[in-house]
């Protein structure tokens, strides 16, 4: 009796061995687990949750359609990609001076630099843009400023910005015959943006020169999206003429600190080379939606250019801007003159090319080359070694 009670309850617990056995392999075939800390689990989830909301936040923000709100197709938009000092102004002209553009002038401003506001405000303004539906700017606008905490140049007050210069936004008088709602005697804004939207509606394009966009990435959602007509033209600039020219708001190149030139150099060239390697990167390869012009280039023959431009963008020379484009380039400028007026648009354009070459020193240049050497190599720009080298302008430069 005794051995047969043993037998049982060893069979028994042999039996419960096994089955415990089994259930642990079935549920752990590998045996280990990792365990992952609570804290690090939530951080991970808040990581992983953030970037998908991020994501399809600008997935969703511009949803690919061939109509806008109003019925019709979405305007064709130029964007005019540039560094400040780098003569985006005057390239902005050929589009400022043509009657089937809507042209703007730094659109962007109030966003600030390289912007400071979220990826969705932008996104906004250019949807806004897209839907003819000028009168949303205004509001865009006052959340931009609120952050950016730049000064307001009327960008809030008329829903465009520097609406009161001449080469800004010439289109507003010139030919939609637009009234100031800046005047005691002028027109309600609301009937001013009202304005603004129906004339986007008869050109053949709009078009907004932009120094404060200093990574496209942030409106890739536009970019990218099939539905819209977006071209990009982008204007570059030997680094070494915009620092000369940076540098002539304020001082000369004999007086300045080598480090002050230091530190503005590496934020110039970390500007220009975030937006090369960007556009290198997911523009470049497309001819239909990517245009590149040097500064140099442009100046020295400004109508062969100006019609390279305009045939990619869809515009036809006219003997006007042919005119105005001789008178702005014109040997008879005086060379001093972009010291005179530094945002006017007219160039003694040779003289412009070669300047810095003249007045930077040697030290100076150093230090563009060393900091600017994707952006300088992507262009086509030639770093000189010696001083001698820099004083031949029988030299090439680019």
């Amino acid at each position: 009796m005794r051995t047969t009670t043993l037998v049982v309850v060893c069979g028994s617990f042999l039996a419960f061995i096994l089955f415990w056995i089994q259930k642990e392999f079935t549920t752990t075939p590998n045996m280990t687990k990792t365990v992952v800390p609570v804290a690090e689990q939530k951080d991970l989830e808040l990581k992983t949750n953030s970037h998908s909301a991020h994501e399809t936040a600008l997935k969703n923000i511009i949803k690919p359609s061939s109509t806008s709100k109003t019925g019709m197709k979405p305007p064709k938009l130029v964007i005019i990609l540039a560094q400040t000092r780098s003569g985006s102004s005057f390239l902005g002209e050929i589009f400022n001076q043509h009657n089937d553009v809507e042209y703007f002038y730094e659109p962007l401003y109030p966003f600030g630099e390289c912007p400071r506001t979220e990826s969705r405000d932008l996104i906004d303004y250019f949807y806004s843009v897209l839907q003819y539906d000028f009168k949303a700017t205004r509001d865009i606008y006052k959340k931009a400023f609120s952050i950016s905490q730049r000064i307001d140049n009327q960008c809030r007050a008329t829903g465009v910005c520097f609406s009161a210069c001449d080469k800004c936004a010439a289109f507003i008088y010139r030919d939609a015959h637009l009234c100031r709602p800046t005047q005691t005697n002028g027109c309600q804004v609301e009937d001013f943006l009202n304005g603004v939207s129906e004339h986007a509606k008869i050109v053949k394009l709009l078009a907004f020169k932009t120094c404060y966009l200093c990574d496209p990435k942030w409106i890739e959602p536009i970019l990218k999206n099939p539905a819209y007509d977006v071209k990009i033209v982008h204007l570059v600039r030997d680094p070494r003429a915009i620092i000369k020219s940076k540098i002539s708001h304020a001082h000369t190149p004999a007086t300045i600190d080598i480090n002050e030139v230091r530190k503005m150099t590496t934020t110039t060239c970390q500007h220009v080379e975030t937006m090369t390697k960007y556009v290198d990167a997911n523009l470049a390869h497309d001819e239909n939606r990517y245009f590149r012009i040097r500064h140099e280039d442009f100046s020295l023959d400004t109508i062969a250019w100006t019609k390279k431009i305009y045939d990619f963008v869809g515009l036809q020379m006219t003997t006007q801007i042919q005119n105005w484009i001789i008178s702005a380039t014109s040997a008879k400028n005086p060379k001093n003159l972009s010291d005179k007026n530094k945002f006017g648009t007219k160039r003694n354009s040779a003289e412009v090319v070669v300047s810095w070459r003249k007045l930077l020193l040697f030290e100076q240049i150093e230090v563009v080359q060393d900091n600017c050497q994707y952006y300088m190599m992507s262009s086509n720009y030639r770093a000189f070694k010696d001083d001698i080298t820099v004083r031949n302008l029988d030299e090439p430069s680019f």
